[in-house]
């Protein structure tokens, strides 16, 4: 039988903020490092951004954007006219919570599971 505890409802959401904020900074700190990435082209790069958001569990991609930044040669600044001699690109983009996947691990975690051995429904009134 599974019931829901309210007076257990306040520790299941300190559990629960705890381990979504610990997931979060762990993939903030992914996603930081995702875009400090430089690509090759802008198809390795989205790649790179779809394969990271898969494994994301309590944040999701809210804007991501490819910028392409030019390379050149030679230190310091380039003259006016000057041709790059190669393109890089980054990502840009924020993450965000999932407001859902909070209160349902909330709801989870504020329910117990009660087991007994008596199969008689008439030996355990409700």
């Amino acid at each position: 039988m599974l019931i829901h505890s309210e007076p257990r409802q306040p520790q299941a959401q300190r559990t629960v903020d705890k381990q979504l904020l610990k997931h979060s900074e762990e993939e903030i700190k992914a996603f930081k490092q995702l875009c400090r990435t430089v690509f090759a082209c802008e198809a390795d790069a989205q790649q790179a951004l779809a394969t990271f958001a898969q494994g994301l569990r309590a944040t999701f991609v809210v804007q991501s954007t490819v910028h392409a930044i030019p390379r050149y040669a030679q230190r310091g600044r380039p003259g006016p006219g000057t041709p790059p001699d190669h393109v890089v690109y980054q990502l840009e983009g924020a993450l965000a919570m999932q407001r859902a996947l909070r209160q349902s691990l909330v709801d989870q975690h504020s329910c117990f599971i009660l087991a007994t051995n008596e199969l008689d429904d008439t030996l355990l009134p409700p």
